[in-house]
């Protein structure tokens, strides 16, 4: 992949990170979270065990890029959709 195009999936990877942790945190706290220290607040564990195969956890960091290589333009709702498997779905997005 393109150096520059990699390099916004990045940026954007962490903004969707940001946008994630928001929704979890107590309003309080959303303020400790931004870009540059995302990574500091993410869950440490990134891949798990599943019938004998190492897996990708969900909204990590390498996750989310792995999505935004297939389609640049998901925004938070959109990844989010995908995993609870509801209707707001973009067309020609697989679930897995």
């Amino acid at each position: 992949m393109n150096t520059k195009q990699i390099k916004k999936i990045r940026r954007r990877a962490k903004t969707i990170m940001v946008e994630w942790l928001h929704s979890l945190l107590p309003e309080h706290e959303r303020k400790l979270v931004n870009e540059k220290n995302v990574l500091d607040y993410a869950p440490k564990q990134t891949h798990y065990v599943f019938q004998n195969q190492v897996r990708l956890s969900a909204w990590s960091y390498k996750w989310i890029i792995k999505k935004l290589k297939r389609n640049p333009y998901l925004t938070f709702e959109q990844l989010d959709a995908i995993i609870k498997g509801t209707e707001n779905i973009p067309s020609g997005i697989k679930r897995w």
